[in-house]
Formats: structure tokens, C-alpha cells, sequence
């Protein structure tokens, strides 16, 4: 219809078609909500009033009453993840651990022991320095890094505490304390199982005759150029007290005196250790040795290099017996002797 042939009948006949339409759309809305159950509720027809629109406009499908034509499409067709807002987003997805706020962790995660601050740290491990100062005191306490003079004073007093020590109870059946000899810091510390009596009346290392072989070792070394002084050498023995072999056994007798030999030896700190004869050995180290298989090697003992060899008196015992062939294993043994001896010289100058 052209806009000059609008009419005031034409205008007239446009307002009773679009009230016929409201009418229409109304009653459609109040046949739907009977039939869903909801009461009926009066409600005042209202004329909207809207553009001129031709009578054969087309007509759309009726809307209920709760919805809106402005949000009847938002609430029958939903949004996807894509459409969506930024703020739906971060509301309805759980943000991961990229996407929380630098401070968020801290708020509702507990610290760990990587993320407790340093002092928390430094109060569950040991410090450099506590364990410096244990060491210390334990090195003191031992002989070590104290003075010459101040280990000279521990010495004299550890052997008056022998000649009246009481700590096994095979101290009633002693006859005399077997003397050490020698001072502290000395190049090496010789250790043999035990004297006779004898021998402690008269300040002796080992027995005379055992005593005199040990010596004339000493002299053929010194003349074949080894520097080694009497001052040098430190002697003592395994066994402290001289006993009566039918009142104690071995066994007893190393195991009550071996810590007053662990130390003794903390207190002189020789340079070298020679252990005489494999009981030494085997005493100091807890096993069981073969002194033909050990001897001749270095193994360390509280940090201090200790070399085994055969006692004076398995070979004088082998001299003893005039037969050729106990002779040569003799002279055998003492060539093995003399050679370990050089060994332990040799590593006393380092």
C-alpha cells in the first residue's frame, strides 16, 4: 500500500488488526499457562502502541508470559564455552594452576619445606659449624690438636691410672703393670702382645732374648742408612697386666684391655703403627688375619697407617730348632721382618 492512499479507514483498519493481534497473542499466552497448571491471573490488556505494519504481516509464535522478547532467545538457546563472557569463564571453568593469581597458592596451599623461608631450613639440618665445634671437643677429648705438653700430662696420667686399674676383675691376680716406653708424637709406635714378669722388673719391650733380637733389627737398619733414633720409637703392649695364664684366658684378657690400648694410642698419635704378631692385628681391627698374608701392607687405624709383621718370637722360636730347614724359614721370616721395618721407616718421614 502506497503511503498516498493511506486513508483514515485504511488507519483505522491497521489499529483493529494489530489490537486483534494482542488480543490473540494474549489469549494464546493464558491457554498455555492453564494447561501447565498455573492459575490464570488478570492482567489489564495493554494497547502497546508500535509502527504502522501492513495487515498481512507474518506472524510470529506466541511468547509466554514469563519470557521476554529480548531474553527468550538467551534462555532457549544457550551460550557454548566460546560465546560466553570472560567472566562466565573464569566463574563457571576452574582456573588451573597457570591462570591463579601469584598469591592464591600461598592462601590455600600449605607451605612445603622447599617453600618454608631459610631459617626453617637451616633449623632441620645440622649446622657447619655445631658440627665443627663436635668435632672439636671429640679431638680434644682424644689427644688430638692439643699440645705436646698437653698430651704429655694425659700420658702420665693414663699410665698412673694403669699401674692401679680396676676396670676387669682379673686385676686381684696381677703381678706387676707392663710399662710402656717412649714419649708422645713419636715417629712409631712398636705394639706387641705382652712380657713376662720379668721383663717389667727390668723396663724391657719384649723378653731378653726376643728383646735382643728386636734391638739387633734396629742397629742393621741404622747402619743400612735408616734414620731412626731411639727418641723415635714408642713401645707398648697389648696386654697391660702380667698374669698367671691359668687364672685368665686370652680372650678375657684382650677384650678387658684393648680399650686402654685404643687409647693410648689417641694419646701419643705416632706417625706409624708396627703391630707385632697377628693377635695385635686382629684385636685392633675385630678379625680374624693371617699375619703371612696381611703383613707387608698399610691399613689405616683412626687415620694412622699401621703395618703388621711377625713377632720376635716366632722367629727366635724357629732359631731354637737346630734343623736346616727351620733355619732357613728363620732367616726367611726375618728378611720379611727388615723389610717392613724399612716400609715403616720410609712412611714415618712423610
Amino acid at each position: 500500500m502506497e503511503l498516498d492512499a493511506i486513508s483514515p479507514q485504511n488507519i483505522l483498519a491497521l489499529l483493529v488488526q494489530n489490537v486483534a493481534h494482542d488480543l490473540s497473542l494474549w489469549i494464546h499466552s493464558q491457554i498455555d499457562l492453564g494447561a501447565m497448571g498455573a492459575p490464570p491471573e488478570a492482567k489489564p490488556l495493554v494497547v502497546q502502541s508500535r509502527p504502522l505494519q501492513p495487515a498481512v504481516a507474518h506472524r510470529t509464535a506466541p511468547q509466554t508470559r514469563s519470557q521476554s522478547p529480548a531474553t527468550a532467545t538467551a534462555r532457549i538457546a544457550p551460550q557454548t564455552q566460546a560465546q560466553r563472557p570472560a567472566t562466565a569463564i573464569a566463574r563457571t571453568a576452574p582456573q588451573t594452576q597457570a591462570q591463579r593469581p601469584a598469591t592464591t597458592p600461598t592462601r590455600t596451599q600449605p607451605q612445603t619445606q622447599a617453600q618454608s623461608p631459610a631459617t626453617a631450613i637451616a633449623r632441620t639440618q645440622p649446622r657447619k659449624s655445631m658440627i665443627n665445634t663436635f668435632k672439636a671437643v671429640k679431638s680434644v677429648r682424644d689427644g688430638v690438636g692439643l699440645s705436646v705438653e698437653d698430651r704429655r700430662i694425659k700420658l702420665n696420667t693414663f699410665r698412673a691410672r694403669m699401674q692401679s686399674c680396676t676396670s676387669c676383675t682379673f686385676y686381684a691376680d696381677r703381678r706387676c703393670v707392663m710399662n710402656s716406653t717412649g714419649d708422645v708424637s713419636p715417629r712409631i709406635m712398636f705394639i706387641s702382645f705382652g712380657a713376662q714378669y720379668s721383663d717389667a722388673q727390668t723396663g724391657s719391650f719384649l723378653t731378653h732374648d726376643d728383646n735382643e733380637l728386636f734391638k739387633k733389627w734396629m742397629n742393621q737398619l741404622v747402619a743400612q742408612g735408616f734414620d731412626i733414633k731411639p727418641s723415635d720409637i714408642y713401645t707398648t703392649h697389648l696386654i697391660k697386666c702380667f698374669y698367671e695364664v691359668k687364672k685368665r684366658t686370652e680372650g678375657d684378657t684382650i677384650k678387658q684391655c684393648l680399650p686402654h690400648l685404643r687409647e693410648e694410642i689417641k694419646i701419643v698419635q705416632p706417625k706409624v703403627i708396627v703391630a707385632f704378631g697377628g693377635i695385635v692385628y686382629e684385636a685392633l681391627f675385630s678379625t680374624s688375619a693371617n699375619i703371612a698374608l696381611v703383613r707387608g701392607e698399610f691399613k689405616k687405624f683412626n687415620d694412622i697407617p699401621l703395618i703388621a709383621t711377625h713377632h720376635p718370637a716366632e722367629i727366635r722360636l724357629k732359631y731354637l730348632k737346630n734343623d736346616p730347614e727351620h733355619q732357613r724359614e728363620a732367616k726367611l721370616l726375618e728378611e720379611r721382618v727388615l723389610g717392613d721395618l724399612k716400609l715403616a721407616i720410609e712412611e714415618s718421614r712423610r
